[in-house]
């Protein structure tokens, strides 16, 4: 289950996450890796804020439209060497660092 909402949930974002190889040409685009998995724990992985909230957001999105809902108190958070505001929302609660 956890395999098809992070499917669906980054579809289309192929932009987002970390960027593991830079782009070489039009031919040999940047490859980014977004997320790894361990049965129903999910880690984002991104190179700025903006994208990881964007990653929490689609996520829960998606869990949401198959019956499935994120435990804000339980959901946390760390970032590193990313100066500013790291904070990160979910449903509107702040998670925790």
């Amino acid at each position: 289950m956890v395999d098809y909402i992070m499917r669906t949930a980054t579809k289309g974002t192929e932009n987002l996450g970390l960027i593991i190889t830079k782009r070489q040409s039009r031919r040999f685009p940047a490859t980014y890796l977004t997320d790894t998995n361990f049965a129903d724990d999910i880690a984002f992985l991104s190179d700025n804020i903006e994208d990881a909230q964007t990653l929490v957001m689609l996520v829960v999105n998606a869990a949401n439209k198959v019956g499935l809902y994120t435990n804000e108190d339980k959901t946390e958070y760390m970032s590193y060497n990313i100066p500013g505001n790291t904070e990160l929302t979910a449903n509107r609660k702040q998670l925790k660092k």
